[in-house]
C-alpha cells in the first residue's frame, strides 16, 4: 500500500501540470468534440460575429485546451528537470505518452489553420488529419490522466487515490451516456428532415432552408417558417404538417 503524502508536501509544478491537464483532457477536449460532432446540424443558420456558434465554442475550448496544456507541460519539465526516472510499466509510460500527445496538441491548430485555408480537395484531406490526430489525443489521455492520479512517490512524493480515478471515470461514463443521446436526437433530426424533403419534394419546398430560419430564431419559429412557406401551395397542409412533425411549435 502506497504511503499517502500530504497535500502540500506534492511540488507546486506538479499540482498545476495535474489540474490544467484534467481541465484541458477532462473538460475542454470532450466538450469541443461533442460540440462539432452534434451542433453542426442542431444549430444551423445561428452565428456570433459570422462564425457559427458550434465552431466559436469549438474554437474557444480548444484554445484553452492548448494554452493549459503547454503551461502543463513547462510547469512539469521546470519541476522534474528532466525526462523521467520510473522504470517500471505503466509508470514509465507517462512521459512518452505525454510527449506524443502534446505533440498531436499542437499539430491540432495547423491542420485548422491548413483546413480553412487550403482547397476543397486538400480541405478534405486536413480535415480527416484533424480529426484523427484529435481523437487520438483524447484517446491517450485517458490512460495518461488515470496514470498521473496513481503515479509513485517522485522525490517529494504525489498523491495516489481511487477516489480521484472513480470520479474521473464517473465523468468518462457520463460524457459516452450524452454522447448515445446524441446519436439518438441526431439521428430522429436526420430522419424526420429525410421524410419531410422527400414528401415535400414535388413542391420545391426547401426543407433545409426552413430548418434554418427556425434555428436563426427559435422564439419565433411560426413566423420564420411562414416566410419560406409563404409562396410555396398549399401553405396550411405544408404548415401543419411541420407542426405535427415538431419542427415548429404549435403555440
Amino acid at each position: 500500500m502506497l504511503e499517502q503524502p500530504d497535500v502540500k508536501s506534492i511540488p507546486e509544478g506538479i499540482r498545476v501540470h495535474a489540474c490544467l491537464m484534467l481541465l484541458a483532457w477532462g473538460f475542454c477536449c470532450p466538450n469541443g468534440l461533442l460540440v462539432t460532432r452534434h451542433f453542426k446540424t442542431e444549430w444551423p443558420g445561428r452565428s456570433f460575429r459570422k462564425l457559427k456558434y458550434w465552431f466559436t465554442i469549438h474554437l474557444l475550448l480548444q484554445c484553452f485546451l492548448l494554452a493549459f496544456v503547454i503551461v502543463a507541460f513547462m510547469s512539469v519539465v521546470v519541476q522534474l528537470t528532466g525526462y523521467s526516472k520510473l522504470t517500471k510499466l505503466p509508470f514509465s509510460a507517462h512521459p512518452a505518452l505525454g510527449f506524443l500527445a502534446f505533440f498531436l496538441t499542437i499539430l491540432g491548430p495547423f491542420h485548422s489553420w491548413m483546413m480553412i485555408t487550403s482547397t476543397e480537395s486538400r480541405r478534405s484531406l486536413f480535415r480527416n488529419f484533424h480529426l484523427c490526430f484529435g481523437v487520438l489525443a483524447h484517446t491517450l489521455s485517458v490512460p495518461l490522466i488515470l496514470i498521473g492520479f496513481n503515479l509513485p512517490t517522485i522525490g517529494t512524493g504525489i498523491c495516489s487515490s481511487r477516489i480521484y480515478s472513480g470520479m474521473y471515470l464517473s465523468s468518462l461514463m457520463f460524457y459516452a451516456i450524452t454522447e448515445v443521446v446524441l446519436e439518438v436526437v441526431n439521428y430522429r433530426i436526420l430522419s424526420k428532415t429525410r421524410d419531410l424533403r422527400e414528401k415535400f419534394s414535388s413542391t420545391g419546398l426547401d426543407v433545409e432552408r426552413v430548418r434554418t430560419q427556425i434555428a436563426h430564431d427559435p422564439r419565433h419559429a411560426k413566423e420564420r417558417a411562414v416566410e419560406v412557406l409563404i409562396d410555396k401551395p398549399p401553405v396550411c397542409d405544408t404548415y401543419s404538417s411541420f407542426r405535427s412533425q415538431g419542427i415548429i411549435s404549435k403555440n
